[in-house]
C-alpha cells in the first residue's frame, strides 16, 4: 500500500495509484486507510482535472461515506467530468437517506444537465437505500480513428478520454492510428490527444 500511496501526487500515476489503493483496502493497516483517505480527500483538489476525477472514484470505491460533504462541493467543479464523477461516487457509496435532500438541493441549483442527472441518481440511491454503479457500463463500442501523418508510431499516441460517467482515462491507440473502448453505456465521450503526444504533421 505505502509505494501505491506516495505516487498518489503525480497527475502521471496518481490516478491509477488512488484507484488500486482503494481497491486494495481491506488489508491496510489502519495508518494507511487513514493516509489514503487523506491523500484522497486532497486529491480533489488537485489542479490536475484526471486526478481529481480519480479522487472522486476511489472514496466511492472505498466506500467512504465521510467524504460525502467532500464529493458534494466537488459537484461544482468548473470541470464537467470531474463533477459528473463526483456526482456518480455520490450514488454509488453506501445509501444514507438522510443525505438524500442536500442531493436533491444540488441537483435543483446544478445548471449542466449530465451533472444535474448523475445528482438525481444519486438522490435515489440515497432515497431507495440502494447504492448505484460507480461505473457506467453497456453494449456500446467507442472507436477512434486518428489520421496520422507520416509513418506509423511505434509507441502509439497518448489520448484522454473524457466518458459520460465520469472516468477521465488516459489510453495509447494502437501505432496506426486506432483505439477501441468496448463495454461503455450510451452517452458522448471526449477524446483529446494527450499534452506530451503532439502528432507529427
Amino acid at each position: 500500500m505505502a509505494p501505491l500511496l506516495a505516487r498518489t501526487h503525480d497527475p502521471e500515476t496518481g490516478p491509477e495509484a488512488l484507484e488500486l489503493a482503494a481497491a486494495s483496502l481491506d488489508g491496510a493497516s489502519p495508518e494507511d486507510r487513514r493516509r489514503f483517505a487523506v491523500l484522497a480527500r486532497a486529491a480533489l483538489r488537485a489542479p490536475d482535472e484526471r486526478l481529481r476525477a480519480a479522487a472522486a472514484r476511489a472514496l466511492a470505491l472505498a466506500a467512504d461515506v465521510g467524504a460525502s460533504r467532500a464529493l458534494l462541493a466537488a459537484t461544482r467543479d468548473d470541470s464537467e467530468v470531474v463533477a459528473v464523477a463526483a456526482a456518480r461516487a455520490l450514488a454509488a457509496l453506501p445509501a444514507r437517506p438522510t443525505f438524500a435532500a442536500a442531493l436533491a438541493a444540488e441537483a435543483r441549483s446544478c445548471a449542466a444537465d449530465r451533472v444535474r442527472a448523475a445528482l438525481l441518481d444519486a438522490h435515489a440511491a440515497a432515497a431507495n437505500g440502494r447504492p448505484a454503479p460507480l461505473t457506467l457500463r453497456g453494449e456500446h463500442v467507442l472507436h477512434v480513428r486518428l489520421a496520422l501523418g507520416g509513418a506509423p508510431r511505434a509507441e502509439g499516441v497518448g489520448l484522454d478520454l473524457r466518458l459520460p460517467d465520469g472516468r477521465l482515462q488516459r489510453r495509447r491507440a494502437l501505432p496506426g492510428g486506432a483505439l477501441f473502448v468496448p463495454d461503455l453505456a450510451a452517452g458522448v465521450a471526449d477524446v483529446t490527444l494527450h499534452a506530451g503526444d503532439a502528432v507529427a504533421p
